[in-house]
């Protein structure tokens, strides 16, 4: 944030809007190891030292016990990255597609495949004409198009076990300055590269909302070194922010505009009672992309 204070915070994206649901302040451990500074700063006692994946689990644990129905988890590289958080959402049969770095180890399905690989390497071998063109959203200038592609392969966990899942590849379509993304997903092996695409690029709308929420309602303005005062601050501008977007979405639902039909993944009325009692995936940080939680870091 704006004022060098870390939250990381869990939100709501469907098709139509996205919602923030909680946020935590970050603690570096020499705050959590120094008794006299958390006294000073109102740090509740049972606060201990927690990593950013950490409590981003902790906060996709909140949401869940509030019941918000999801159907899978989104998160920047800083979390898909981290084999405990990957570990963590497995554990908690969560759905994802979490952007990784370059560098991510695979192994690729296939009897001759070395034991692991970079990502990078994987998808360069992977012939041009593989690679397919998707839109996933209207923006100011037209459509966002990339090509994509998507390969079954085997993660590397911590212990040495191997999880299969989705590697997803993005680069620029024709006439667009080159640029490579790397997604890591969970999803069973009929998902559909469209699906794959669309919980990818679901962050966006949650990124969206942190910037809009930092210029129009002070987000990143708190200027204390209370630990409360914090907390009531970003749940002041939750609010308000909440508030903003219901009246958009009442305002949007008063008139009747052409566009894409509603997405397959975003929950029904019938099927919130469903969703929020069995904890099924749909951002993550109930994040992300289909209907989901992101949990990211500002």
């Amino acid at each position: 944030m704006g004022n060098c204070q870390v939250g990381v915070t869990c939100c709501y994206s469907d098709p139509q809007a996205s919602w923030p649901v909680a946020v935590r302040l970050y603690l570096p451990q020499e705050w959590t190891d120094d008794p006299e500074r958390l006294r000073r700063a109102r740090v509740p006692a049972d606060v201990p030292f927690q990593t950013k994946p950490q409590i981003a689990l902790a906060l996709l644990d909140q949401a869940r016990a509030w019941g918000v129905p999801h159907r899978g988890v989104v998160a920047d590289a800083d979390y898909g990255d981290n084999p405990n958080f990957l570990a963590g959402l497995e554990t908690r049969n969560e759905r994802y597609v979490v952007a990784v770095r370059s560098d991510f180890q695979v192994r690729p399905k296939g009897r001759d495949a070395p034991q692991a690989q970079r990502i990078d390497q994987v998808l360069s071998a992977v012939p041009r004409r593989q690679w397919r063109t998707i839109r996933w959203r209207h923006g100011s200038k037209g459509w966002l198009r990339k090509k994509f592609v998507a390969v079954r392969a085997w993660r590397i966990t911590a212990e040495g076990e191997t999880r299969i899942g989705w590697l997803l590849g993005e680069r620029a379509a024709r006439g667009q300055p080159e640029e490579h993304k790397y997604y890591w997903s969970n999803l069973p092996a009929s998902a559909s590269l469209e699906e794959l695409v669309d919980y990818a690029h679901r962050r966006h709308a949650i990124e969206q909302f942190h910037e809009e929420a930092k210029e129009a309602l002070g987000w990143d303005q708190y200027q204390g070194r209370l630990w409360p005062g914090f907390h009531r601050h970003a749940v002041t501008v939750m609010l308000a922010m909440s508030f903003l977007i219901w009246l958009e979405l009442r305002q949007r639902q008063s008139h009747a505009n052409r566009g894409r039909p509603r997405d397959p993944f975003s929950p029904s009325a019938r099927s919130l009672a469903s969703c929020a009692a069995s904890g099924a995936s749909g951002g993550s940080a109930m994040a992300a992309p289909p209907s989901g939680a992101l949990v990211d870091v500002h």
